[in-house]
């Protein structure tokens, strides 16, 4: 389920946001985009999953534009966890995750049987099924993250979108759903704030800033301390993780 944008450019009010970004998203990889805050991470998203309207460019998945691709069959074929997703919610955290089957449905046709039964799966495997019947509006920011990415697991696409999916999590949280989302086999685009995070699970990475693509590639090669200097003015030390032999960075207080 391959992923191909190209020369993709965006800008509001006179102001470029992306420009010319190419990329691929080969299938069944995990692709991590990292940048500072203002970078574009958000909007390429966005560009992808049709809230944004590129000003040129083309995004291609299995061979059809998404582009202008009907709003419900590209949601059977992409879930997506944006940054500001469902904040103001009135339902309970059931209905929320069964609404990750919406795209599968007819118009007016009720949940059925394999329905619940996703939706039953998926609260049981992010330890929420204690949590069905509460409100969402009633959880805290970490519970409703989780509950957000139990919805884009029921939507069970081949593609999923995140956008800082671990937000609002502690530590444990952060790794039990980086865990889940790595082990689904699926094709991952997502944008990730912690680079460590980042470096552990992700396949590549893209680091974007100012709109423009600086670098890509294997963790290795993209998590140096040149490249983090560069990105984020800051400096780093960069060493190799004893067990899994990607680069990490450890922050220089000096």
């Amino acid at each position: 389920m391959k992923l191909s944008i190209e020369n993709l450019s965006f800008k509001t009010a006179n102001t470029n946001i992306l420009s010319d970004i190419s990329l691929d998203v080969e299938a069944n990889s995990f692709i991590g985009v990292l940048g500072p805050n203002g970078a574009g991470k958000s909007t390429l998203l966005k560009c992808i999953y049709g809230v944004n309207t590129p000003d040129k460019g083309s995004v291609f998945f299995e061979n059809k534009n998404l582009l202008t691709m009907p709003r419900k069959e590209r949601a059977r074929k992409i879930a997506v966890l944006a940054q500001e997703s469902g904040s103001q919610f009135d339902f309970s955290v059931e209905q929320v995750v069964e609404m990750g089957r919406y795209p599968h449905k007819k118009t007016l046709e009720n949940y059925s049987k394999a329905d619940k039964k996703i939706v039953d799966e998926t609260l049981e495997k992010l330890n929420l099924t204690s949590y069905r019947n509460r409100f969402f509006n009633t959880l805290s920011g970490g519970e409703k993250q989780r509950v957000l990415i139990a919805r884009v697991l029921a939507q069970e696409a081949d593609f999923i979108i995140l956008d800082e999916p671990t937000n609002h999590l502690d530590i444990g949280h952060q790794i039990g759903i980086m865990n889940i989302v790595k082990n689904l086999g699926v094709t991952v685009l997502a944008a990730i704030h912690d680079i460590n995070i980042a470096a552990l699970y992700c396949d590549n990475l893209v680091v974007l800033k100012q709109g423009q693509i600086v670098t890509s590639g294997t963790t290795n090669h993209v998590i140096n301390k040149t490249t983090i200097k560069d990105t984020f003015n800051i400096d780093v030390d960069v060493y190799q993780h004893k067990t899994c032999g990607k680069n990490h960075i450890a922050y220089n207080l000096n």
